[in-house]
């Protein structure tokens, strides 16, 4: 089986890069584009790309399904991290941590359920 290292480079790159393009403009002051670009579905729009592409369109209609079942834990991410950092003052990776933390759990326990309802 041959390993596309080229193809995983470019991917990387591109990921890379709206990290980048973030961090800039939030250091910049521009925390509103910032955040408009994180909650841009860019990396959903790659990553369709290239499953449709490389799996087949049934495998990217059941990894959508996927993404729409779990679009809720978003939230479950960014309203601790939001919390943990404006009301209890925590240090920034301490409350990223924390915050991954609780998605962590929270994501078993809704893929448990999500199981058990037959979703």
């Amino acid at each position: 089986m041959e390993i596309p290292v080229l193809e995983y480079i470019l991917k990387f790159i591109a990921g890379g890069s709206i990290v980048v393009l973030v961090s800039y403009l939030a250091e910049k002051g521009n925390a509103v584009l910032a955040g408009i670009l994180l909650a841009a579905p860019i990396t959903t729009v790659i990553s369709s790309c290239i499953v449709g592409n490389e799996s087949g369109r049934n495998a990217l209609i059941g990894t959508i399904k996927s993404d729409i079942l779990f679009l809720p834990l978003m939230f479950v991410y960014l309203i601790p991290l939001y919390l943990l950092l404006k009301k209890m003052h925590l240090n920034v990776n301490v409350s990223i941590v924390l915050a991954l933390v609780i998605w962590t759990i929270m994501s078993f326990a809704f893929f448990r359920v999500r199981g058990i309802f037959g979703l």
